[in-house]
């Protein structure tokens, strides 16, 4: 699931299911596989769900990523629209689809 230009793109937080911003990598974890129980597509549920919930996890869990995002997040006014400088993997959640592409604030 690609993230097009002007796309809101999920909080991770929120993907999981986490209140806490500062949630440790055990409590991460821990959301990430009692949604990947019931969402991975062999369990009957729906792929591109799952995709948000791997890449939510796959932020999270890496420690620069993550921080990028939050420092992002933090600068970024609700309702406002800002570039993305967290990351260059078009596949990711939060992705740059080409200089000067935009994200929504989450």
């Amino acid at each position: 699931m690609q993230s097009q230009p002007g796309q809101r793109i999920p909080d991770p937080y929120r993907v999981l299911g986490l209140a806490d911003r500062r949630a440790g990598k055990e409590a991460i974890r821990g959301a990430f596989m009692t949604l990947a129980k019931t969402q991975h597509p062999d369990a009957g549920g729906d792929a591109d769900q799952f995709m948000l919930i791997s890449q939510s996890y796959e932020l999270l869990s890496d420690p620069a990523r993550r921080a990028a995002y939050d420092q992002a997040w933090m600068q970024v006014a609700p309702g406002t629209v800002q570039r993305c400088p967290v990351d260059r993997n078009p596949k990711s959640l939060v992705c740059r689809l080409g200089r000067g592409s935009k994200m929504h604030a989450l």
